[in-house]
């Protein structure tokens, strides 16, 4: 009888927790952490954008452009800190095949910039800090090619 509520409680915990740990890991299956140089490598269809023009740490939003490709206002979105990602982008990385374009304003407005990578196995860092662009992004569109 106990090897019942054992084996029953078991179960109930896995689809409990297992259905948790999906969740969780969800927003960190867009790119591949690299912890020898700390940073977040995009995959084909995927840009990471970093807080810092370092373009490395903890501070980064990976967007992924294979399932949506509209991100119209960045106002909506959060650093891990908990702060907006609106106008306070100074990195962006480009995944292979992959070409993002960013907007001064939100709903695609103002001012805009392409970064186009055709490389099919190798990534493109573009530094906005110390540029006009620097914390001034408020929508992004991202598109796999």
């Amino acid at each position: 009888m106990s090897l019942v509520r054992i084996g029953s409680f078991c179960i109930i915990t896995v689809l409990i927790v297992l259905p948790m740990f999906f969740l969780a890991a969800g927003s960190g299956l867009a790119c591949s952490w690299d912890p020898v140089v700390n940073k977040c490598h995009p995959i084909v269809g995927e840009i990471v954008v970093y807080k810092h023009n370092s373009c490395n740490g903890q501070q980064y939003y990976a967007f992924n452009g294979n399932n949506q490709n509209e991100f119209p206002d960045l106002r909506n979105l959060k650093w891990p800190d908990g702060s907006s990602l609106n106008d306070s982008i100074s990195c962006i990385v480009v995944g292979p095949k992959t070409t993002s374009r960013y907007y001064q304003h939100i709903n695609y407005g103002g001012k805009s910039a392409m970064i186009k990578n055709k490389n099919s196995n190798s990534l493109i860092q573009k530094k906005v800090g110390g540029t006009w662009w620097n914390d001034t992004i408020s929508s992004i569109k991202v598109f796999r090619d």
